[in-house]
């Protein structure tokens, strides 16, 4: 697979939302009667391919993060992934501390994972609705790839959630049988961080 780091997988996204923006809006950019109107119909193709870029690449690079952490934990049943043992010499007290930071960054990226999908939809839906308001021809193939990419995005969405919530749950049990309280730890983290 390649690197969804790479810019190409933005790029490859906001193609795919610009050129199908377009061509949704194809009537409309025609029919525009002043540059109001016609910089209105490049405003939301731009948009669209900017949004669904981003949501794009944000998703792989997160599902392929988890899955990754999800095959570590995985090998290590009911352990401490050995991989993360190695990062901090085998303290066990260090290596919790570094899964409780890491559990804290899965929550906040399904945070931002559901906000991009909320910025998604409403980027889906304002060509829509300005093609229906101009009787755009094209308004149906609009809500058409508009639904095929929502539920694309929604398809790998699923994967990136599943997977932080087995790493989440997996976290969890190893908390609680060495009795360490993961935003116990975070608060210190944070405050020894204001300090320095």
């Amino acid at each position: 697979m390649k690197n969804p780091k790479d810019i190409s997988t933005f790029l490859n996204g906001f193609n795919l939302g610009a050129i199908l923006t377009m061509i949704s809006m194809l009537d409309v950019l025609l029919k525009s009667q002043n540059k109001l109107e016609f910089f209105v119909v490049l405003f939301m193709i731009s948009i669209n391919g900017v949004v669904i870029g981003i949501v794009t690449q944000y998703v792989l690079i997160h599902s392929n993060i988890t899955r990754n952490m999800v095959y570590t934990f995985l090998k290590s049943k009911d352990k401490i992934p050995t991989k993360l043992l190695n990062m901090r010499n085998g303290h066990i007290e260090k290596t919790l501390k570094m899964m409780a930071g890491i559990r804290f960054n899965i929550k906040k990226n399904l945070i931002i994972l559901f906000g991009l999908l909320l910025l998604l939809m409403l980027s889906l839906c304002l060509p829509i609705l300005y093609s229906y308001q101009q009787a755009s021809r094209f308004v149906y193939f609009g809500i058409f790839w508009s639904v095929l990419v929502l539920l694309r995005t929604m398809l790998r969405s699923t994967i990136l959630i599943n997977n932080s919530r087995y790493l989440v749950y997996k976290m969890d049990i190893l908390f609680a049988f060495y009795e360490f309280e993961p935003t116990v730890a975070m608060y210190k983290h944070v405050n020894d961080d204001s300090e320095t």
